[in-house]
């Protein structure tokens, strides 16, 4: 340790109020070196002028008749006091009551009476004597517990509240947050369970075309009107199932917005979703009833018009496929919480079952765009279909037509 103030004292007669001294400079911040005089044996001497030399201030407690011994070369405290002035140390004699300067000094202690001192004889004063001899003192304070206590307790508890208020707010926003995105998954698996329902029934109107194609295969000329008729009732009743979203239930407040942009959860993302493709998926899917429809209206039924019926099905199921990997994808970057509620959807969601819901934002989205491709693909294909269908009608229809002319 370090000391920057050295207290010099006799035992007899000085110790009581050496000790009183250094615990005051003690408790004021300063370092104090005050060893007890009953260790000062072999080589202690050694330490001492070691702690001598490196203190800045040594002070000299002087009771009555305390230079008498000092007459003897071998007095410790003799030996203190000239080592003290030889290393040029801010000296502070502190008189007790009874003390006086001899008039002839001890050898080696000449000068010693010239060093500024103080009077501490009176109990009285003691305290007063104490703050004049800080005010000698080269030494600058150090860090006391006792003079900082309340401070520092203040200190740490002011902390441990702002701690505890910081978590708390931390907690609750988490909370927040947590809460927000099970109900944005609970929203959003809703849609995707409507898309779900409205694919079964573009399946469903799928097989009862092909139903109605083999009656139509094998019935006579004079039914297949009739046949044609009863699919497309059966078809008109099922739009009447087609789910449509009610837009009034998706909605996200400005502080939803706020906690799930903070989080890294673009919430456009989610709105697109709500949005865009719900309300786009069942006009889909009634398209597709409708072109099943008017296919059944046509007298001629052509291969393509069975691959157009297919391909179209397809395309619905692949971009419902791409759905379904959005809301994955953003279900991937909320809190693990929010799998509890989607996992309560997964009976209602028959036609992604043999898809993993737990997969990374990455792999949605390219398991997403892979299934957009798709649906892109089939369409083209039915673009190609049209066309060479509406030729082939073409032709056809003006075969007939010379064929009127010419019977009449």
């Amino acid at each position: 340790m370090t000391y920057n103030i050295f207290i010099s004292y006799r035992r007899d007669g000085g110790f009581e109020t050496a000790s009183l001294i250094a615990e005051k400079l003690r408790n004021a911040g300063y370092n104090v070196f005050f060893d007890l005089e009953s260790l000062r044996a072999g080589k202690f001497n050694e330490q001492l002028f070691r702690v001598i030399e490196q203190c800045k201030d040594f002070i000299l407690v002087l009771p009555q008749d305390g230079l008498d011994r000092c007459m003897n070369e071998s007095d410790w405290v003799r030996q203190e006091v000239i080592f003290a002035m030889q290393h040029n140390k801010n000296i502070i004699p502190v008189m007790l009551s009874g003390f006086q300067w001899a008039e002839t000094m001890p050898a080696g202690l000449e000068g010693l009476e010239h060093y500024q001192s103080i009077a501490a004889g009176s109990h009285e004063y003691f305290d007063a004597a104490v703050d004049r001899l800080k005010s000698y003192l080269k030494s600058k304070k150090g860090f006391t517990w006792k003079k900082y206590k309340t401070y520092i307790i203040g200190a740490i508890l002011l902390l441990s509240l702002a701690t505890g208020v910081f978590l708390w707010h931390n907690y609750e926003e988490n909370q927040y947050f947590t809460n927000v995105c099970i109900n944005q998954t609970k929203l959003m698996s809703s849609g995707i369970a409507q898309i779900n329902l409205n694919l079964n029934i573009a399946n469903g109107a799928y097989r009862e075309w092909g139903n109605f194609r083999k009656r139509q295969d094998n019935a006579k000329p004079q039914d297949k009107e009739k046949i044609a008729q009863e699919f497309i009732d059966w078809i008109e009743n099922s739009k009447k199932s087609i789910v449509f979203p009610n837009n009034e239930q998706y909605k996200l407040s400005d502080a939803d917005n706020i906690i799930l942009e903070k989080h890294k959860i673009q919430s456009e993302e989610i709105k697109g979703f709500y949005f865009q493709v719900l309300p786009q998926d069942p006009e889909d899917v009634l398209f597709y009833l409708s072109s099943l429809q008017e296919n059944a209206k046509e007298p001629f039924m052509t291969g393509a018009k069975d691959k157009l019926a297919e391909a179209r099905c397809k395309s619905l199921e692949y971009f419902a496929t791409a759905f379904y990997y959005s809301l994955l994808g953003q279900l991937s970057t909320m809190p693990a919480e929010v799998y509890k509620e989607f996992e309560k959807w997964l009976p209602k969601l028959n036609n992604f079952a043999g898809i993993p819901y737990r997969i990374t934002f990455p792999e949605s989205e390219t398991q997403g765009n892979a299934f957009i491709e798709k649906g892109n693909d089939v369409l083209k294909d039915v673009g190609k279909d049209i066309n060479y269908l509406d030729d082939s009608m073409e032709k056809l229809q003006n075969q007939i037509d010379d064929i009127k002319g010419k019977n009449k």
